[in-house]
């Protein structure tokens, strides 16, 4: 039986009028992250409720000041940033906690596989959920700078593959950025 909200009673005709209770539902929880030191990161939630929402988030079960929305944006990522999150969801007849989610330090990617012909190179390497990654090339261990190869790949924590379609030398050297 839901619980009341209102209940009306009229003394010249008796009627009941009642309202059901209904606190907000999660449906999306925040999901675990992973971020390198100093990049960025997100969290986010969504949830349903006949009545206006209001958010707050936490970090380590204490309120972040100012965090009052579906998403949670942390930028330039510090030692403090690595935490568990959650967010309290709440409107006129109640609130939910989230569950927790947590932001732990990205870790180097690691080189699975590579397969080459005269002219293409193909990379795949693991991702975590969050980070972005960057490949990037030499021709020459000596050149002062590296070259994007490709950009803004975002982390799935499952497996990217990126080709070379533009091989012009033997020996070309590759590196994975995590941001």
């Amino acid at each position: 039986m839901p619980l009341c909200r209102s209940v009306v009673i009229a003394d010249a005709v008796r009627f009941l009028y009642v309202s059901a209770v209904t606190p907000p539902v999660i449906t999306t929880q925040p999901r675990d992250r992973a971020a390198a030191p100093g990049g960025s990161v997100f969290f986010s939630v969504s949830a349903s409720s006949p009545l206006p929402l209001r958010y707050q988030w936490r970090r380590d079960g204490l309120n972040l000041s100012g965090q009052t929305a579906a998403t949670l944006t942390l930028t330039n990522a510090q030692s403090i940033d690595f935490a568990t999150y959650a967010v309290l969801v709440s409107n006129d007849d109640g609130s939910v906690l989230s569950q927790n989610a947590t932001l732990t330090p990205a870790v180097q990617p690691t080189i699975l596989s590579s397969a080459s012909t005269a002219t293409n190179f193909l990379l795949t390497f693991t991702t975590e959920f969050g980070p972005v990654y960057n490949v990037e090339f030499k021709n020459d261990l000596n050149d002062s700078l590296w070259q994007l190869l490709s950009t803004g790949l975002d982390g799935t924590g499952s497996p990217i593959s990126v080709p070379d379609n533009s091989l012009t030398n033997i020996m070309r050297f590759y590196r994975i950025h995590v941001q």
